[in-house]
């Protein structure tokens, strides 16, 4: 038989010995040949393909290391993205950007309810929580302070709306809790809440889209005549 070449590849082949080729019978002459062939066909393939795989694995392992080291300068940078403690209780809603000099309340307050919801999808994979913290409305509001349905006249300082946050979340049904079934849906899919997070901070108005769908809507309902 013939000894097979020490570099091969698909294109080197005659077309009676390409591996394309193996689903027809070849000539019984040939069978020997055949098989030397496809035997260093698949290594030199085989071979081929690790060191790309090889290749790959150090592309991306230099990559990363970039990556590590870009992330540690971006941490000694922005410093100012670090949860500090902030006295909300005088400030207010005008006091966020675009207010001047607002850029530092705001990220502050925004790590203080990114913090509030974090802890909250945490438990809500804890089942050892309950599904459901239930109080009555009149236990709401005589055992919390501060605890109140009516809408005030005066705007709520900051440190008020992080409190209702945490109260909503606290006595609210945990819809995405193991153990809270519904006949439309339950859990928690992080990246769907991901996803919730990144489209409510680039749009951030919705109301001429509903506009435009309502007028579609009209324009396609039919009204039977009498």
């Amino acid at each position: 038989g013939q000894e097979p070449p020490r570099s091969v590849c698909s294109s080197s082949f005659p077309s009676i010995l390409r591996p394309s080729t193996f689903s027809r019978r070849p000539p019984t002459q040939h069978v020997h040949s055949v098989l030397a062939y496809e035997y260093a066909w698949m290594h030199g393939c085989t071979r081929k393909l690790g060191m790309k795989i090889c290749g790959n694995l150090d592309e991306k392992g230099r990559l990363a290391g970039q990556k590590n080291l870009l992330s540690c300068n971006n941490g000694e940078r922005d410093t100012r993205f670090r949860l500090t403690e902030t006295d909300f209780s005088n400030l207010f809603a005008r006091d966020l950007l675009p207010a001047k000099n607002g850029e530092e309340p705001t990220i502050q307050f925004l790590l203080e309810i990114v913090d509030i919801l974090t802890n909250y999808v945490k438990k809500t994979f804890d089942r050892s929580t309950k599904v459901l913290d239930f109080h009555h409305p009149h236990q709401l509001l005589e055992g919390m302070e501060g605890f109140n349905l009516e809408l005030s006249d005066q705007p709520e300082s900051l440190e008020q709306i992080l409190v209702d946050c945490r109260d909503t979340l606290k006595y609210g049904v945990r819809t995405g809790h193991p153990r809270f079934f519904n006949q439309l849906s339950s859990g928690l899919d992080v990246i769907g809440l991901a996803g919730e997070w990144l489209t409510s901070t680039a749009n951030t108005n919705m109301g001429r889209h509903f506009q435009h769908v309502q007028r579609d809507d009209r324009s396609v309902q039919v009204f039977p005549r009498g």
